[in-house]
C-alpha cells in the first residue's frame, strides 16, 4: 500500500476526515489522476478502501462507503505449467506441500483448503484396498455454487492418503491441524511457507 498511500497523501483526500469520505470523493480522486494509468489510480483507491475497512473494523467510522475502481486496468494472469507446479511443490515444506497439492489438484480456494475436515473427504473404497480416488465435499460458501463436490485426482489421492495414515486414519477433524486458535492452518503461517518456496525457485 506504500505507493497508494503516497498518492492519497498528495491528493485532496488527505484533508478529509475518514467518516466524511464517500464514493464521490473516490470518483474525484480518479478524475484528478486521469492522466495516470488505471492501475496506478486503482492502487490509490485500493489503499483508500483498505483504510476505510480498517477504520470500520476498529470502530473509528460507522460505515464502509462503496469505493469503485477505475475501469481499464489490465489484469495479468499467471498460468502454471505442470513443470512449474512440480518445481514449486518440490520446494515446499510440510504441511504446505500437501495443502498446495490440494489447491492445485482441485482448484479449491485457499481458505477452503485450510478448513477442510476429514468428514468431508470421501475415499473411493477402503484405504489400502487399491482405491485411487474419491470426492471432497465443500459444505460452506457465500453462494450455492460454492457448495460443491470435487474429484480427488490420483496425484492428490496419494498425498491425502499419506496424511490420513500418518494421523491414524481419523474419521473426523482437521485435515491439516495446527496450533492456531482455530485449530487449523491459517493464512499468516502459510504465507511464510509459500514465500520461502517461491524464493528458492526464483
Amino acid at each position: 500500500y506504500r505507493d497508494g498511500l503516497r498518492l492519497l497523501k498528495n491528493s485532496d483526500l488527505a484533508g478529509i476526515r475518514l467518516d466524511e469520505i464517500n464514493g464521490q470523493h473516490a470518483g474525484q480522486f480518479a478524475a484528478r489522476y486521469s492522466d495516470k494509468s488505471p492501475s496506478t489510480v486503482n492502487c490509490g483507491l485500493r489503499t483508500l478502501r483498505r483504510a476505510l475497512n480498517l477504520g470500520c473494523e476498529w470502530g473509528k467510522i460507522e460505515r464502509r462507503p462503496k469505493i469503485s475502481l477505475a475501469k481499464g486496468e489490465r489484469q495479468r494472469d499467471r498460468v502454471l505449467s505442470r513443470e512449474d507446479a512440480q518445481d514449486y511443490l518440490a520446494m515446499c515444506s510440510q504441511p504446505w506441500r500437501d495443502v498446495a497439492t490440494l489447491i492445485l489438484g482441485t482448484g479449491m480456494r485457499p481458505g477452503e483448503a485450510y478448513k477442510l475436515r476429514w468428514e468431508h473427504v470421501l475415499f473411493t473404497g477402503a484405504i489400502g484396498s487399491g482405491a485411487s480416488g474419491g470426492m471432497i465435499q465443500i459444505t460452506e460458501g457465500k453462494s450455492q455454487a460454492a457448495r460443491r463436490l470435487l474429484p480427488i485426482v490420483p496425484a492428490l489421492y496419494q498425498a491425502i492418503k499419506a496424511r490420513h495414515e500418518s494421523q491414524g486414519c481419523p474419521a473426523e477433524g482437521w485435515l491439516v491441524p495446527a496450533g492456531s486458535r482455530s485449530g487449523h492452518l491459517e493464512e499468516y503461517s502459510v504465507k511464510i511457507q509459500h514465500d520461502r518456496a517461491f524464493r528458492q525457485i526464483s
